[in-house]
């Protein structure tokens, strides 16, 4: 029986093409070499330098194993939010947000984000087939430590650019934000999080829009019904 996938587990996007772009070059790359080494050992080839021709074979091994982790490791790079924190998770890195440090959480529209005339423009193209997506920005009382080395493992769209905070980037952000609120509610009522501080993620978000509607945005009475309804539920639930 197959392995059913984790519905606790999101898979973070900016991976699958971050790790992905790299899959058909390593596989061309592996193939060129591994070819060449073959045709030569087998004196099909005459190649002049036998230094290289002992270094085609382990570079094209190497090729090879870069092809297998681009084809996994993108699986590997998810968002779980477990009883007590959150984990991030790449294929060769985790961290983990303790519930403690989160402030509250907020759909954010990832061009809005990360301005892509403010970026280089390496950055600007990785980032264009996602401007237009929502993600979900986790404020923090704090940023986490050794953000240097953070930015080795995490892609720097990981981390908010203006505030203490992440920004988590899957295909269905209302699920993860459903499943995150509800694991975060109930580490809250465990401590006895006071309720006031539980509804700060309703009052920010429309807190943020009514700012983006002084600035000259256009009124979205559906956005306004959605929000008040979630605020109020968030408010006054027992």
């Amino acid at each position: 029986m197959a392995k059913r996938r984790r519905k606790d587990r999101f898979q973070l996007i900016l991976y699958k093409r971050l790790i992905g772009r790299q899959r058909i070059h390593s596989l061309l790359l592996s193939v060129i070499l591994l070819g060449l080494w073959y045709g030569v050992n087998i004196d099909a080839l005459n190649w002049p330098t036998e230094i290289i021709t002992d270094l085609m074979l382990p570079a094209g091994l190497l090729c090879l194993v870069f092809f297998v982790f681009a084809l996994l490791g993108p699986r590997q790079a998810f968002a779980q939010p477990k009883d007590d924190h959150l984990r991030l998770q790449t294929p060769i890195f985790r961290i983990k947000i303790r519930y403690d440090q989160i402030q509250n959480t907020r759909p954010v529209k990832m061009g809005k984000v990360f301005i892509p005339t403010r970026l280089r423009a390496g950055r600007r193209h990785f980032l264009s087939k996602y401007l237009g997506h929502t993600g979900l920005s986790i404020d923090l009382i704090e940023r986490p430590r050794f953000m240097s080395w953070l930015l080795v493992f995490f892609h720097p769209f990981t981390f908010s650019p203006d505030k203490p905070g992440v920004i988590i980037l899957v295909e269905d952000w209302i699920a993860f934000s459903h499943l995150l609120s509800s694991k975060l509610d109930s580490w809250r009522t465990n401590h006895n999080i006071p309720e006031r501080a539980m509804a700060s993620e309703a009052a920010s978000i429309l807190e943020q829009t009514r700012n983006e509607e002084k600035k000259g945005g256009s009124s979205n009475p559906l956005t306004h019904s959605l929000l008040s309804l979630y605020s109020h539920h968030r408010l006054y639930r027992s």
